[in-house]
């Protein structure tokens, strides 16, 4: 599972009056806040890496729990008043504060601040979001203490994107990005003095501010203080009634996934400071040793910097550096904070420094990736492994770009090899000349690459770890094929295969052609020989021998055995060409020659004979009521038949069918069931009882007006109930009849 980038973070400020510095992350107790106690969340993406944040105005303009661009989420008890807090700029945001309630299924039970933009908002490293909040103070029940507010941004479709696009939306499956941050804050008691003048005292780190986080690595911070005032700060020193204290600790979690802590309690406790630079203990020498008196840690992991009894001020320009040493942290990559309280300092007010610190695996130096030396204080690289070390990657090594290797770069010696692989124990099993050579098992390759084995071993081998394709040497020459149960195919100009050597040794060609003694054929088997004739022979060792021969004048095809074609390899023959010269069609046996047995002989061109032409069928009359005659269509059925007693058959039936039909009262037309398309309806005779005279007509009908395609007898009958006319009535095939008039209705 790939760790989410961190792409913001998140602070929160209280201006104080009187003051140009406001306190960082911290918020001052008042059970009744007012107007005036405002806090201003300040929302920042980071430069690496590097994104802008926009927030997409929706239809529902109102705040709510579901409909949010972000929730700002303090624990409870930290908020005092929570539901009468405000936002200033409510023409940009709509704001809905809740109170979620205890003893229900809600997770949460603390104070969820929802805001809404009502406009686009973009956020990027150079434009940050601030916002302020005011009627917001710290509930005074638990006194001054620590808690945690948490920033969520909404995961809902369409309502927060980050960019660039690659790195797409900042809903749904795979977003890279985190999208919760932490943050510690204190809780603390209005000062005294908050009208005094602010204390000039700056603090930064002189080292980079990035501990390893590997869970081994010792780390090592400088803490820098420095007077940045025209005057000097006046101190209490140790001994007079109220010291002046300057005290350190850092945010601290039991989870190793709380991005916001730097460590447990039990890592922070082993931390030195003064700490020297290997870790290795307490620095005595430190520069602030004599002037400054360190206690600490406490058992709330907690250092107190007193000044010495002669250490009454602080010169204008005047720094102390506290380094901080052992620091070794395995916990989530994220931002964690280093407080420094400043306390009774004369003339000024207390407050608190709050220094950033990274987690990351990797050590920056003014936001550049620093050279990291082992063996060498003076890294040429950005990684420099010097005198004789090596270099152990337990994992992967993977990589987004070129690995580009340049070894013996000093180029001394100048035929040093460039590369070689060992086996654990020491031998060189891979090795690349300064030439350009890869050798494998051997340490002088002759060539680009070459393999070098015992004899009977294979050599390279390719493999989807299925199919292996290798190369084989041993003491009768060299191979080349397939290790696994699968064809060997051959292509070239990158096309599907051409050759194919099947597992039983067959070989065949997809495409193209072969030439033995010519390197252009131009059939699919071309044998050519200069001067000479040249014949294909196939010849089974007990058997006979086929040969196709070119010769000067003529070619020729020569067997000693009967020559049979076959259809298929079962061994159907189809035709014989016996060494008598009778060929024989459907039969291995010709006893003519040219005999036909149990097939037809098709002429697609005339028939052409200058004698008579005798046709005997059947002449074995077996079955002796075989059809003597068949035409068929293209289709193969029969269209005209001479069946063995002289009938003829078309189309399977007689061309001509005779039906007498009985018509009166009752059924006075009749479908006969001959389609009107195919026949010929034909009136042979009539006889007729009637009562009287007054019969009208007798007619075929074609049935379409009704809804058949058959003919209909109709009759008009006229008289008593035993009237009837006999019809006596012939269909003729339409093919037979030549058709002058068509019928209409």
């Amino acid at each position: 599972m790939t760790t989410p980038i961190q792409a913001f973070a998140f602070d929160f400020s209280w201006p104080l009056q009187g003051q140009a510095q406001p306190l960082a992350n911290q918020i001052l107790i008042t059970d009744t806040p007012n107007a005036a106690d405002t806090v201003a969340v300040l929302i920042q993406c980071l430069a690496n890496p590097g994104v802008t944040i926009t927030l997409i105005p929706q239809t529902n303009q109102v705040a709510s729990a579901s409909n949010y661009h972000f929730e700002l989420y303090f624990d409870p008890g930290a908020l005092a008043g929570a539901t009468g807090i405000k936002v200033s700029d409510t023409a940009q945001w709509s704001f809905a504060c809740v109170q979620h309630p205890t003893g229900t299924n809600d997770s949460k039970t603390g104070v969820s601040l929802y805001l809404l933009s009502k406009s686009t908002l973009r956020i990027n490293p150079q434009n940050p979001l601030t916002l302020n909040a005011t009627n917001i103070g710290a509930a005074s029940q638990g006194g001054e203490r620590s808690s945690v507010a948490t920033f969520n941004w909404n995961e809902s479709s369409y309502v927060v994107e980050f960019d660039p696009p690659s790195q797409d939306l900042i809903h749904g499956q795979g977003n890279p990005y985190q999208l919760t941050e932490q943050r510690t804050f204190d809780i603390v008691s209005p000062p005294s003095n908050a009208a005094a003048s602010p204390l000039p005292l700056y603090a930064s780190f002189s080292t980079p501010n990035v501990v390893a986080n590997d869970g081994t690595s010792k780390n090592l911070l400088v803490v820098r203080l420095v007077n940045t005032g025209q005057d000097a700060i006046n101190l209490s020193p140790q001994g007079s009634g109220s010291p002046t204290q300057l005290v350190l600790f850092f945010d601290t979690s039991s989870s190793n996934n709380d991005r916001w802590a730097l460590s447990a309690d039990s890592q922070v406790h082993d931390i030195y400071l003064p700490g020297k630079e290997d870790s290795s203990g307490i620095d005595t020498s430190w520069s602030g040793n004599g002037s400054w008196q360190v206690s600490g840690p406490d058992d709330s992991n907690r250092w107190t910097l007193t000044p010495g009894a002669g250490k009454t001020s602080l010169a204008p320009g005047e720094s102390l550096e506290i380094p901080i040493s052992n620091i070794v942290t395995g916990y989530a990559t994220g931002q964690t904070t280093l407080h420094l309280r400043y306390e009774d300092f004369p003339d000024h007010p207390d407050g608190e420094a709050q220094l950033n610190i990274q987690k990351l695996p990797m050590f920056y130096q003014n936001n550049v990736l620093y050279r990291v030396g082992v063996n060498t204080t003076a890294p040429e690289e950005q990684l420099h492994v010097a005198n004789g070390g090596n270099l152990r990657v337990d994992g992967q090594y993977k990589s987004w770009g070129p690995i580009d290797f340049q070894p013996n770069t000093d180029k001394s010696p100048s035929d040093e090899d460039l590369l070689r692989l060992r086996d654990m124990n020491g031998n060189v099993v891979m090795t690349g000349t300064s030439n350009g050579k890869l050798g494998l098992g051997t340490t002088s390759p002759s060539e680009t690459l070459e393999v070098q084995t015992g004899s009977g071993s294979y050599g390279i081998t390719h493999t989807d770890g299925n199919v292996r394709l290798s190369s084989y040497v041993s003491s009768t020459g060299g191979w080349l094929g397939t290790q696994s149960n699968h064809n060997l195919s051959f292509y070239t100009n990158n096309s599907q295969a051409q050759m194919v050597l099947d597992t039983s040794g067959n070989l065949g060609i997809n495409s193209g052609s072969l030439g033995i003694g010519t390197t252009s054929p131009s059939e699919a088997l071309h044998v050519y020989r200069s001067g000479a004739n040249v014949a294909v022979a196939i010849q089974r060792g007990d058997g006979g021998t086929l040969k196709l021969k070119a010769q000067d004048s003529q070619n020729r095809i020569t067997f000693d055995k009967n020559l049979l074609f076959d259809s298929d390899e079962s061994g159907t023959t189809r035709m014989a060409v016996t060494t008598g010269g009778n060929i024989g069609i459907g039969t291995t046996s010709p006893a003519e020659t040219l005999h036909i047995s149990g097939g037809s002989l098709r002429v697609d061109g005339p028939i052409k004979n200058w004698g008579t032409i005798d046709l005997y069928p059947n002449v074995d009359q077996s079955p002796p009521d075989e059809d003597l005659f068949r035409v068929r269509d293209m289709n193969g059925n029969a269209i005209l038949t001479i069946q063995s007693d002289g009938s003829i058959l078309y189309k399977g039936q007689r061309p001509m069918a005779y039906q007498l039909y009985i018509v009166n009262q009752d059924s006075p037309n009749i479908d006969t069931g001959y389609n009107f398309n195919d026949w010929v309806a034909v009136i042979a005779g009539v006889n007729a009882k009637l009562s009287s005279k007054s019969m009208e007509g007798i007619c075929f009908l074609p049935g379409s007006h009704s809804g058949s395609n058959n003919w209909i007898l109709s009759c008009d009958v006229i008289g008593g109930p035993d009237s009837f006319w006999n019809i006596q009535a012939l269909f003729i095939r339409r093919e037979f009849v030549n058709v002058v008039n068509t019928f209409s209705v």
